[in-house]
C-alpha cells in the first residue's frame, strides 16, 4: 500500500502530468481514493503564512481537484466525489486542449468563448429506469 503511496504521489503533485484518454480512467481511479488527503493537506500546511493562509502554488491541477473532492469540511457521498472527478477530470483535457499547461493559464475567451466539453463527462451512459 506504501508502494501505491509513493507512485501516485507524484501524480497529484506533477505539473507535467497530461490527461488523455487513455490516462483519464487511471487518474479518476487514484482521484477517488482518500488515503492521500491527510499527505497532501500536510505539505500545502508546512507553507503557511502569518495570516494562516497556505501556498497552493507547490499544487498541480490535478492535487487541486484532489483537495477539492475530498475535502474533510465537506460531506460529500462517494457518488458526488465521483462525479466531481469525471467533471473536473474533463476540465483538465479541455485546458490542455487549449493549449493550456495549468488552470491558472486560462483566459477569459478560453472560459467563455470555447466550446468545453465538461458537462457530457456527467452524463450517465446507461440510463436509469423511468420515473414516473
Amino acid at each position: 500500500m506504501n508502494n501505491m503511496i509513493q507512485q501516485e504521489q507524484p501524480l497529484l503533485f506533477s505539473s507535467d502530468q497530461q490527461i488523455d484518454d487513455e490516462t483519464a480512467v487511471s487518474l479518476i481511479h487514484a482521484l477517488m481514493d482518500s488515503q492521500h488527503y491527510l499527505h497532501l493537506r500536510e505539505r500545502i500546511s508546512a507553507y503557511e503564512d502569518e495570516d494562516g493562509n497556505y501556498d497552493y502554488s507547490q499544487v498541480s491541477n490535478i492535487g487541486m481537484v484532489y483537495l477539492y473532492v475530498h475535502n474533510r469540511e465537506k460531506k460529500r457521498k462517494d457518488k458526488t466525489k465521483a462525479d466531481y472527478v469525471r467533471t473536473l477530470t474533463a476540465f483538465l483535457q479541455d485546458t490542455v486542449k487549449a493549449g493550456k499547461r495549468d488552470i491558472r493559464d486560462l483566459s477569459r475567451f478560453d472560459m467563455e468563448v470555447s466550446k468545453p466539453n465538461w458537462s457530457s463527462a456527467t452524463r450517465n451512459p446507461t440510463p436509469g429506469p423511468k420515473k414516473s
